[in-house]
């Protein structure tokens, strides 16, 4: 069954620097006790998706035994993460391969057996995975000829948590903004790495749960929080008003199997309606983890540009967008020590992907208590807007000049160079001038508040 309860499948890289293999109970103990510096079998894609399911089923299995502390053993987590599925003593939610598909496995539904008889089988667990490469040049598809059953683990939790439409019978998650949208994700993160943001993320959550219920009103605290256990043998959606605030979702049918050699491979079907209802969202759910564009009542979806200097800047300081609640800083957080802001997302486009984008922003303690209050981090974005405006008015001079030059002086009779030449000569120069200055401009800000 690849129990993981209570088979060890989850390779980490402990503090120490070693390599050893927990279940994820294990991991959850571990990570609460600050052991675990790193998940060598993860990509880098699969990042935020595992960190967001392992801070949420945490979170609700606190909530659900009215915990408030992070236990630090294996035996405490598994006892409490079996009290979110009650009904299976037999741990088939927990569990990679269920034969049975009318019982629940690990973030697969209970489904009609005829709704993927007929499917062709997903040999990898990176044809399962949400990239799409369109010409098989990034990251060539379907080569993991023989993958550990982890793979399979992080490529079914990226996979119905993240994905969006592609293409008829196949829709996204809730939460995301339209089918061709994205989950993103900024935050901030101590140093110590995973063990450190999860204990963070973690801690925080139940606070930001009851804020996520007064902002939508149509949570339950007795919802559902494990889509993978309701039975998905009809088209119906399911409702948000069935929700628990800090679900995790199961967006599509899939199932995973032994073949006669023991390799695992997954099938997958088709459905007539999304998982869940929530198209008029536009991806507001109260996702802990991503910002929100107030003037146009919608979560963000990232550009193929991903997180440049200014849209970050946009992200943190404007006031048509609000900042998430992981993004803040939390009176739990240790004073003056250096966090991260971190912001990730995989951008998704028609039928293809435009790119991982992944930025990591160091935070001074004098930054981080400016982020924290309103009149400082005005302030900022006076100073942030001031930049990014004075990086405009010389990336129109250098483009500018650039032409003029390449013109032999030649303008126009209205004083400059023709369209043309600005876009075939000085455009590339502004563009490796924006480069520049992208790299160096959140340091140079920082400088200068302080």
């Amino acid at each position: 069954m690849l129990d993981l309860l209570t088979e060890p499948l989850i390779t980490v890289e402990t503090a120490a620097g070693d390599r050893e293999r927990r279940t994820l109970p294990g991991v959850l103990a571990e990570l609460s006790a600050g052991n675990i510096a790193a998940f060598p079998a993860l990509r880098p894609h699969q990042r935020h998706p595992w960190h967001a399911f392992l801070c949420q089923l945490a979170a609700m299995a606190l909530m659900t035994a009215d915990e408030t502390e992070l236990p630090v053993d294996e035996d405490s987590w598994r006892t409490l993460l079996r009290r979110l599925a009650p009904d299976w003593p037999d741990d088939e939610p927990w569990s990679l391969v269920v034969e049975d598909v009318s019982k629940p496995a690990f973030l697969q539904p209970p489904i009609d057996p005829a709704m993927i008889a007929k499917k062709d089988p997903i040999p990898t667990p990176d044809a399962l995975d949400v990239l799409v490469t369109s010409k098989n040049h990034d990251l060539k598809q379907r080569v993991a000829a023989v993958t550990a059953p982890e793979s399979w683990l992080f490529a079914l939790i990226t996979l119905q948590t993240t994905e969006g439409v592609m293409g008829a019978g196949n829709y996204g998650i809730s939460r995301m903004n339209k089918g061709l949208g994205s989950r993103p994700c900024l935050t901030l993160a101590p140093a110590g790495g995973p063990s450190a943001a999860f204990r963070r993320d973690t801690m925080a959550l139940p606070g930001i749960t009851e804020r996520i219920e007064s902002e939508y009103d149509f949570y339950r605290r007795d919802g559902i929080g494990l889509v993978w256990l309701v039975s998905w043998t009809n088209d119906s959606p399911l409702s948000m008003t069935d929700m628990h605030p800090l679900y995790i979702e199961s967006a599509r049918r899939v199932r995973l199997s032994r073949a006669n050699d023991t390799r695992l491979f997954a099938r997958a079907g088709n459905s007539k309606s999304a998982r869940i209802d929530a198209k008029h969202l536009n991806g507001l759910t109260g996702d802990p983890w991503a910002p929100m564009d107030i003037k146009n009542n919608k979560l963000l979806t990232l550009g193929g540009d991903g997180f440049t200097y200014r849209r970050l800047s946009t992200l943190l300081f404007d006031r048509d967008w609000r900042k998430p609640p992981l993004a803040t800083p939390r009176r739990t957080d240790p004073p003056g020590v250096p966090m991260i802001l971190i912001a990730r997302c995989l951008v998704r486009g028609q039928g293809k992907t435009e790119g991982y984008h992944e930025r990591m922003v160091p935070l001074t303690p004098k930054v981080i208590g400016a982020l924290g209050g309103k009149e400082d981090e005005a302030i900022l974005g006076d100073l942030s807007r001031a930049r990014i405006e004075d990086a405009g008015k010389l990336r129109r001079v250098l483009s500018e000049s650039v032409a003029v030059l390449a013109a032999g002086g030649t303008l126009t009779d209205k004083g400059y160079v023709d369209t043309t030449s600005r876009r075939e000569t000085g455009y590339p120069w502004a563009d490796r001038l924006e480069t520049d200055i992208d790299a160096g401009f959140f340091d140079a800000l920082w400088a200068e508040y302080e």
